[in-house]
């Protein structure tokens, strides 16, 4: 099989994967940028993988204490509920961020960063996706 026949066919796991890592990171993106103020991005690189663990760990934590059920409406509610300690956070610490301002001196941080991302991800995928054939 082809890479492109590959995805062709499974390509929407690894687009539905994206996705949700990104929502993970915008979730825990108001957090970081208040929390991680003093790095030049201000957080924003660190945005992702915080944010999978804080959704994960609230998801697994709930869970673990029956409030919630293994369902795609759980998690969807640990994402609710860090985006919006995130929210409080970010609003109660300090002052907001001039975001206009914030891109035009990280544009090229969060290009880079995106890209990467985005390149490892496939690269990841590819390589399991010709390791399980």
């Amino acid at each position: 099989m082809t890479v492109v026949e590959w995805l062709a066919r499974e390509g929407w796991i690894v687009v539905s994967w994206w996705a949700l890592v990104t929502l993970a990171g915008a979730a825990a993106l108001p957090l970081c940028f208040r929390l991680l103020g003093a790095l030049r991005n201000r957080g924003y690189t660190l945005a992702r993988a915080a944010g999978l663990l804080l959704v994960g760990f609230t998801f697994w934590l709930l869970a673990s204490l029956g409030f919630l059920r293994n369902t795609t409406g759980s998690m969807m509610l640990a994402w609710v509920i860090v985006l919006a300690a995130s929210v409080v956070v970010y609003r109660r610490l300090g002052p907001r961020l001039d975001l206009r301002a914030w891109w035009r001196e990280n544009r090229a941080v969060v290009i880079v960063g995106e890209v990467l991302f985005l390149v490892l991800l496939l690269g990841w995928a590819f390589f399991r996706a010709s390791r399980t054939t």
